[in-house]
């Protein structure tokens, strides 16, 4: 059984990461004078982009077996991995970690539902489970 997950870009990500950034921005605002502001708020700028336009994050999973998945990241690679059990799976919210054999570093993917179909997102989940029996 393969089974293939593309996740499109999630809105709620996306809120969340506007929602963070802003309220960094009002925190530090406290902080410091309002000249200071000039030279940190394009620091905050970069890292949003970065979060927006990372390289080397991954892009599809692949189910092979239980706990044996194939990730395809930003960079064209594909690489096998095995689903940790640190891993957690909520209604609306997933967060893979992966560990990659030839590497001693973990993978971690963040999935929300709004970024699949609700059969994707179902089937997803159902294959998440399956590493976890």
């Amino acid at each position: 059984m393969q089974n293939s997950f593309t996740p499109k870009k999630s809105k709620i990500y996306l809120l969340y990461l506007i929602s963070t950034h802003l309220f960094a921005m009002i925190c530090v605002a406290f902080l410091f004078s309002k000249i200071l502001l000039v030279f940190i708020f394009p620091c905050f700028m970069i890292s949003f982009l970065y979060y927006l336009t990372q390289d080397g994050k991954i892009i599809s999973l692949q189910c092979d077996k239980k706990t044996e998945w194939v990730l395809r990241f930003s960079h064209a690679d594909s690489e096998p991995a095995i689903l940790l059990g640190s891993s957690v799976m909520l209604s609306h919210l997933m967060i893979l970690h992966f560990k990659l054999p030839d590497n001693s570093k973990q993978k971690t993917i963040v999935l929300f539902s709004d970024g699949f179909s609700r059969e994707e997102f179902r089937a997803l989940r159902r294959c998440v489970r399956m590493g976890y029996l």
